[in-house]
């Protein structure tokens, strides 16, 4: 995934364009084709997650959506071959290529069961929500983008 206009980035980049035009617009002023190209498959896999509770018929399914993305990064991690699905083998490209933080992609994983829970969620816990879902997907391609550290928030520490 080096070229960004190899099939599985294009795919990708039409993905992202389709589902989250404002990151996609957002990722064309990365400059580094790779960096952009990184970006992008954070950004679809954020949207991967994202979709796994809505698509879902019941809670159980859900959850064993947010399980297979949960497989996904130990077939990464764990230096396997990464299962056939256009976001998983560019994150899994990504997270070899850049040593992202399972932590950071775990906790975006995470988040998405509070979606399945169909109470509502307190004024602190969409906070924590937003934080922990598209919020860690901002900051891990923040990092990934400017290739320096970007500061982690304590979780617990925002404000409504």
């Amino acid at each position: 995934m080096s070229d960004d206009t190899s099939p599985p980035a294009q795919d990708l980049d039409a993905l992202v364009l389709r589902v989250d035009p404002d990151r996609w617009l957002a990722s064309r002023l990365i400059a580094e084709p790779e960096a952009r190209a990184d970006v992008v498959a954070l950004y679809a896999f954020d949207h991967e997650l994202a979709r796994a509770p809505k698509v879902a018929s019941n809670a159980l399914l859900g959850e064993i959506r947010l399980a297979w993305w949960r497989e996904v990064l130990d077939e990464a991690y764990g230096g396997l071959p990464v299962r056939h699905h256009p976001t998983a083998q560019a994150l899994a490209q990504v997270i070899a290529r850049r040593k992202l933080s399972r932590a950071d992609l775990e906790l975006m994983i995470d988040a998405r069961y509070r979606e399945l829970d169909p109470t509502p969620m307190t004024p602190e816990e969409a906070v924590l929500w937003a934080r922990e879902t598209g919020g860690a997907a901002a900051r891990v391609a923040a990092r990934r983008a400017f290739s320096a550290p970007w500061p982690r928030p304590e979780i617990g520490r925002a404000h409504v």
